[in-house]
C-alpha cells in the first residue's frame, strides 16, 4: 500500500514503530540521517511527521546548528530532551571556539524548552563556555545529567530556578547545594573526599527525596570517618543504592543514616584484603539504619564468583549486596578469612529465621584452592534451619555433602539441581536418590 493512500491510523502506527527501533537510533548521527529521512518521501508523509512533535523533541547538541534550529521549530519549542557531549567539538580552534559558544546561546535563549538535559563536559574550555548559560532559569526541566571533569563550573544551576526538576544525576567532584530544587524525588551523586561531608550534610534538607544514589571513587576516603557521632536522618527515603565504594566507606556511611521508611536497598561493595580483618558485610548496618518496621525476608538467593559474592532478599526492605574481590590478591595457602568473610556474609541475615527458600549459585572448587567449601555450606545451612525449598546451580557436590553428611536442613521437602556441570549427576545420582529416600523431600532436576 502506497503511503499516499495509508490510513493516518496506520501511518501513525508505522511512524510509532519506526521510531521505537533503538538499533536506528543507536546514534546521534543516526538518529540525524533517520528522523530527516521521514520528510523525504512524499509530500503526505512529511506533512504528517511535521504535525507530530515528539519526532522531533530529541536533540543532540552536537549536530549542525542549523538542524538543531530546525530540530528545535519542529518539536514547537516543547518538551525536548537536549544531549550534548562536548567530545564532539571541532579541530580548529577558532571553528571550536565557535562551536562551544553556539552551544551556550542553544541553551541560555532555548532552556524553557527543555524536559531534559543531558551534558559531558570534557575540557576546562567547555565548561568556562557554558557556565553561564547552566545558570539560566529552567521552569519546565524536569531531569539534569551532568558529567564533569576536574572542571569548576556554576555552583547557581538555573539560578536555584527550576521548580519542576525531579530527577538529578551529578557525576561530579564538586558539591552543589539541591535544597533550594523542592521538587527533587531522585537524586544521583558522584561521592568522594572533596564533597562527602558537604553533600552529606544537605540530604537531610531534602524533603522529597525518596530515590538516593551514591557512586564512589573507590577510595578507603570517600566516606571520612565523622568528626563526631551523628545521624544523618532520611524521612523520605525508599530507595538507596551504594556503589563502588570500599567496605571501609560503606560501613561509615550505612553506620551514620537512619532511614525509617526503606523499602529496597543495594549495595555494591569493593572488598580489599585488610577489610578481610573486620568481616567487609554492611547487611547488618543497613538492617540497623531502619527505624521503621521491617517485613522479614522469606526467600534468599547467593551467588559465589570468581570476582564477587551476590546476596538478595525480598522483605523490607528488599537487599541486593555485592562484594566485589576484583582487587583482592590471593590469600596465602591456609589462609581461611576468604571462608570465613563468605560464611559471615551469608549468615548476616540468619537472625531472620523465616528464611524457607534459598537459592545457591555455585563455583567450581578450582576458585577456591585449599579453601574446605563443604565447611562453608555446612555453616549456612546450620544457620537457616527452616529452608524448606533449595535450589542449587553450578558445582553442588559440596553442598550436597554438607545436606548429606552434616544432617542440616531437616524441614526441606524440595530440592532443584539446575545447570549441573556435565556427568556431575552420574557421580552423584547413588548420594541424592539416598539422601532423597531417608528425608523424603521432592527432587527436581534440570
Amino acid at each position: 500500500m502506497a503511503f499516499a493512500r495509508t490510513p493516518a491510523e496506520l501511518l501513525q502506527k508505522i511512524i510509532a514503530e519506526y521510531m521505537e527501533d533503538e538499533a536506528i537510533f543507536a546514534s546521534p548521527s543516526h538518529r540525524l540521517q533517520h528522523t530527516v529521512r521521514l520528510g523525504l518521501i512524499n509530500r503526505r508523509l512529511r506533512a504528517f511527521t511535521l504535525s507530530i512533535p515528539s519526532i522531533w523533541q530529541t536533540i543532540y547538541l552536537q549536530w549542525p546548528i542549523e538542524a538543531v534550529e530546525e530540530y528545535l521549530r519542529r518539536a514547537q519549542y516543547s518538551g525536548i530532551s537536549l544531549y550534548l557531549d562536548t567530545f564532539h567539538g571541532a579541530d580548529d580552534q577558532k571553528k571550536a571556539d565557535a562551536k562551544r559558544q553556539s552551544w551556550a546561546i542553544i541553551l541560555r535563549d532555548h532552556m524553557t524548552a527543555f524536559e531534559s538535559l543531558d551534558i559531558h563536559i570534557r575540557t576546562a574550555a567547555c565548561g568556562k563556555a557554558l557556565s553561564m548559560a547552566l545558570e539560566t532559569p529552567a521552569p519546565n526541566l524536569k531531569t539534569f545529567h551532568l558529567d564533569l571533569g576536574k572542571f569548576d563550573i556554576t555552583r547557581k544551576l538555573f539560578s536555584l530556578q527550576a521548580p519542576n526538576l525531579q530527577t538529578v544525576h551529578l557525576n561530579t567532584r564538586l558539591a552543589w547545594d539541591l535544597a533550594p530544587f523542592t521538587s527533587l524525588s531522585s537524586v544521583t551523586l558522584t561521592v568522594c573526599q572533596e564533597n562527602s561531608r558537604k553533600i552529606l550534610a544537605m540530604l537531610p534538607t531534602m524533603d522529597q527525596l525518596s530515590a538516593l544514589s551514591l557512586t564512589g571513587t573507590n577510595n578507603t576516603t570517600d566516606i571520612p570517618f565523622p568528626r563526631h557521632p551523628h545521624s544523618i536522618v532520611l524521612p523520605p527515603c525508599q530507595i538507596l543504592k551504594l556503589k563502588n565504594m570500599t567496605s571501609l566507606s560503606t560501613r561509615r556511611l550505612m553506620s551514620t543514616v537512619d532511614l525509617p521508611q526503606l523499602q529496597a536497598l543495594e549495595i555494591n561493595e569493593i572488598v580489599a584484603m585488610s577489610d578481610l580483618e573486620s568481616v567487609p558485610t554492611t547487611i547488618p548496618d543497613a538492617f540497623a539504619a531502619i527505624s521503621g518496621p521491617i517485613v522479614d525476608p522469606e526467600s534468599l538467593s547467593i551467588e559465589i564468583y570468581h570476582e564477587r559474592v551476590i546476596i538478595r532478599t525480598d522483605g523490607t526492605p528488599s537487599i541486593s549486596y555485592t562484594s566485589d574481590w576484583r582487587f583482592l590478591s590471593k590469600p596465602a595457602r591456609g589462609d581461611q578469612r576468604i571462608l570465613d568473610t563468605i560464611a559471615a556474609m551469608i549468615d548476616s541475615v540468619s537472625n531472620t529465621l523465616q528464611v524457607a527458600y534459598m537459592y545457591l549459585e555455585l563455583p567450581p572448587p578450582s576458585m577456591f584452592d585449599d579453601l574446605d567449601l563443604m565447611i562453608l555450606f555446612f555453616r549456612v545451612f546450620r544457620d537457616y534451619p527452616l529452608i524448606s525449598t533449595l535450589e542449587l546451580s553450578g558445582h553442588v557436590d559440596q553442598a550436597l555433602f554438607a545436606i548429606d553428611a552434616g544432617g542440616t536442613l531437616l524441614d526441606l521437602s524440595y530440592l532443584k539441581l539446575s545447570n549441573l556441570v556435565p556427568g556431575a549427576m552420574q557421580i552423584f545420582r547413588d548420594m541424592v536418590e539416598n539422601l532423597q529416600l531417608r528425608r523424603g523431600f521432592e527432587l527436581h532436576i534440570e
